[in-house]
């Protein structure tokens, strides 16, 4: 039908041509090259999908089987050879074995828990009472309340008197009359000085009570308890021993961290501080028992805990501590922060050294390490590092090399030096080293704490701090051979012990300072610097040249202890082994001792005992889902290329164009569309080189021991393509008898797990210059390779033939009709003269 399809174009109204008809006929050439094309382009978006569906099978596979940071891993030592330590009463002593732990069995019959150093409320901290301010109450008024006593409220009307102590006296009267039914007649409310409290007659219950606000009668703008919590202020808290200051500030001291706290701080607040500090203790306060607890982080005899206080007796209230136990001191102290040439070492975790001979192996990420540290001079000047020790520099080494502590302890030393220089743009002065298994850093310059998040399994706060009472001959006085003192009106002169100076040992052992056990200096008597050297070294420590001497009262000191352990490995003969921490390791078994308290066996049936053996069970587990999840992937892999492409009428089903989407429904074209993605990879030569691959290192044997060894063996049907079947009874037999050959198997440099992650990195890697065959063809997502990969090439090549198409397709419509349309004007022309001859 004709018509007129733009201002331009002018179609068939005079010729009667089907215009659009003809120019579409006269362009079909180049529209079916586009078509063609287009379907090209599609056919390759389905096949990359295609061989990205195959990939994703393949990577999963191995970052479940092949990622020795997995509970899954078959090449990690750690899983392939786990042990199962079971203890006989293991709510009283645990046990858990390491990978590759002998087997054996223990016999204990003493064992008792290591304990922090730690220092406790003696009852409750606080009576349980309120302070009251009776002062701005009016004579005559009345003024209403509420107490809530152990629960009960009642409302308690009293009269303002004409002194303090009257209006005292009325609002006790109130307060008993009210809660006459409710309390005992022995029991009552009584003030003592300011504070409110309730006499339970002794009768051993910890009773509380909450006074409702009123701020003019009893001097309260909220609600107050006599029960401690989290928000109280320290001024407010009615405390066994009164808390007493002369300017409502208390100075306290913990291991030789000062702190320092008001009436108005709160209990939250205080406890905060503490914890946040460098003290290296934690203090709680338990809300039922209304009682403070310091204590050490970590257990062992080696703990200490030593508490004093400058101003104020809060450390006496928190603690319910005696005055003749614990007094304010007035001594003074000097507290050097750290000895030179100090180090700390830490055991390394196995799965750490795992990584790093990973890391050297194929270099990967796998290479690089967090280690992020805190440093401080002589002068206190402090910096945060957080390096990267970056190890691929050695990541070329293969073989027997990177099971080196030799090779180990070089890479992790230069890799920190270079992060320390870069990150500096200084020679580092701290040394960090490997060696059987632990890491050390040292320095003979800096204080260093390892701080943050890190990849060696170093605990926070790790640090090489090492206080004076470690190092007795610490140089006080370099060059200085004497030095002399006026004590109680005689002169003391001390005379250096040994070469170099005067050595704090020196002082110590002319009897005029101790050591506290926070380390601190402080004298034993009052005494004043004499000559020069004296008050050369009093001024550089103390700040002054007459020291106040510290007393018997003035520090209380509390002391962690070890654990014990009496055991036997042959049921007769014991051996007593002793602890810091609650934790014993035999041979691979570590026996856990933080419940036993003082357990001890009355008689040998008493006994606890600790079994080990190869965890032959969850062994079983991960091999058997190990060749299940084998199977499926075979057959996902061989089901891709067994497919072959399907056919409409003799024809596969290549993608539709736009014009025969045009005549179909939406479900006629999503079932012509899953046709035409079917059966892209048949017969896939990639596909089957990598399953050619998998399938020979699963017929891996290390010392002539392989799957067959141990009851896993192929099926007996060709069409399952290689698919293993296990013979369940030789496999259990295999384990109880062959544990050790199949972790070997599994995990040595020639075992399965290593050929099987030979053959997929190369099919599937992403490493720079590396990349595998799949990869390198259809790229993986989220990497790199998703537009660096040869279909992605070839697709954009397609594209921008298909862009050169249509614009030459668009030219020819154009061109055509502009010629119509001068067809159409030029017989209208015609048309109209035609016309004007006729009617004439």
């Amino acid at each position: 039908m004709s018509s007129i399809n733009s201002t331009n174009r002018v179609a068939g109204l005079i010729s009667g041509l089907e215009t659009e008809d003809l120019v579409k006929a006269m362009t079909a050439n180049t529209k079916s090259r586009i078509n063609s094309k287009k379907q090209k382009l599609q056919t390759l978006q389905w096949k990359q999908e295609s061989y990205r569906g195959v990939i994703d099978k393949i990577s999963d596979f191995k970052n479940k089987y092949l990622d020795i940071t997995k509970s899954t891993s078959i090449k990690a030592n750690a899983v392939m050879k786990k042990c199962k330590a079971t203890s006989s009463n293991d709510k009283v002593i645990s046990a858990a074995a390491s990978a590759g732990a002998t087997a054996g069995s223990y016999t204990i019959s003493q064992a008792t828990a290591a304990k922090t150093a730690s220092v406790s409320t003696s009852g409750a901290a606080a009576v349980g009472s309120v302070k009251l301010d009776f002062s701005d109450a009016v004579k005559g008024k009345n003024y209403e309340t509420t107490i809530k006593l152990d629960g009960a409220q009642k409302t308690i009307v009293f009269t303002g008197g004409a002194s303090e102590e009257e209006t005292k006296a009325n609002f006790l009267t109130a307060a008993n009359l009210a809660f006459d039914g409710v309390k005992q007649s022995s029991q009552s409310f009584t003030m003592d000085g300011d504070w409110l409290k309730f006499d339970g007659a002794d009768d051993g219950i910890y009773h509380t009570f909450e006074v409702g606000k009123n701020e003019e009668g009893l001097g309260l703008s909220a609600d107050k308890s006599s029960k401690i919590n989290s928000a109280s202020t320290l001024g407010s808290i009615g405390f066994t021993q009164e808390l007493k200051s002369d300017n409502g500030t208390y100075n306290i001291n913990i291991n030789g961290t000062s702190f320092e706290f008001t009436d108005s701080t709160t209990v939250s607040e205080m406890i905060n501080a503490v914890n946040n500090s460098d003290a290296g203790v934690k203090m709680t306060f338990s809300n039922v028992s209304q009682s403070f607890t310091l204590e050490t982080k970590d257990t062992g005899a080696g703990q200490e805990i030593s508490i004093y206080q400058t101003e104020g007796n809060l450390l006496n209230s928190l603690f319910n501590i005696g005055t003749d136990k614990l007094g304010v001191s007035e001594a003074d102290s000097a507290k050097i922060e750290y000895a030179v040439n100090d180090e700390f070492t830490q055991a390394l975790h196995e799965t750490v050294v795992e990584k790093l001979q990973k890391g050297f192996a194929d270099g990967s990420e796998d290479a690089k390490f967090k280690l992020s540290i805190k440093t401080k001079d002589s002068e206190g000047n402090e910096k945060n590092l957080d390096l990267v020790l970056d190890l691929s520099a050695l990541t070329e080494k293969t073989g027997d090399d990177v099971n080196s502590g030799e090779t180990i302890n070089s890479a992790l030393s230069a890799a920190f030096d270079k992060a320390y220089q870069d990150a500096t743009g200084e020679t580092s002065d701290i040394k960090l080293s490997y060696s059987d298994g632990s890491l050390t850093l040292k320095s003979s310059n800096y204080r260093v704490e390892v701080v943050g998040d890190n990849d060696f399994y170093i605990e926070n706060g790790t640090n090489n701090e090492k206080l004076i009472d470690g190092d007795k001959n610490y140089l006080i006085a370099e060059g200085v051979s004497e030095m002399t003192f006026t004590v109680d009106g005689n002169d003391v002169t001390v005379s250096a012990g040994s070469e170099g100076g005067i050595r704090i040992n020196d002082l110590v052992n002319a009897g005029l300072f101790t050591i506290r056990t926070d380390g601190t200096l402080v004298a034993n008597a009052e005494l004043t610097a004499k000559d020069d050297n004296a008050k050369a070294m009093l001024n550089e420590y103390f700040g002054k040249e007459t020291l106040s001497p510290a007393t018997a009262s003035d520090t209380l000191t509390a002391y962690g202890s070890n654990s014990t352990l009496v055991l036997s490995s042959d049921g007769e003969n014991f051996t007593t082994y002793t602890s810091a921490t609650n934790t014993f390791t035999f041979d691979g078994t570590t026996i856990n001792v933080s419940d036993a308290k003082d357990f001890k066996a009355e008689s040998a049936e008493d006994y606890i005992t600790i079994d080990t053996a190869k965890d032959t069970s969850a062994l079983k587990e991960l091999i058997t889902n190990f060749v299940n999840d084998y199977n499926q992937l075979l057959e996902d892999l061989y089901g891709e290329t067994s497919t072959s492409r399907p056919k409409s009428e003799g024809s596969y089903y290549d993608p539709l164009t736009e014009e025969q989407e045009e005549e179909m429904s939406d479900e006629e074209i999503e079932r012509w569309n899953e046709n035409a993605k079917e059966g892209l990879l048949y017969n896939d030569s990639n596909v089957t080189k990598f399953l050619g691959d998998i399938r020979s290192a699963m017929s891996t044997f290390v010392d002539k021991y392989g799957l067959y060894n141990m009851g896993v063996k192929l099926t007996d049907n060709w069409r399952d393509n290689g698919k293993l079947e296990i013979d369940e009874a030789k496999l259990e037999t295999a384990l109880e008898a062959d544990s050790d050959k199949i972790a070997e198997l599994f995990t040595s440099e020639n075992g399965i797990a290593a050929k099987l992650e030979t053959a997929i990195d190369k099919a599937i890697s992403t490493k720079t210059n590396k990349y595998g065959y799949l990869t390198a063809l259809a790229g993986q997502k989220n990497t790199k390779t998703d537009t660096d990969n040869a279909i992605y090439k070839q697709m954009q090549s397609i594209q921008e033939i298909i862009e050169k198409l249509e614009e030459k397709y668009e030219n020819e419509q154009e061109r055509y009709w502009d010629k119509f349309t001068a067809l159409e004007t030029y017989m209208s022309k015609m048309q109209a003269q035609s016309s004007y001859f006729t009617s004439e």
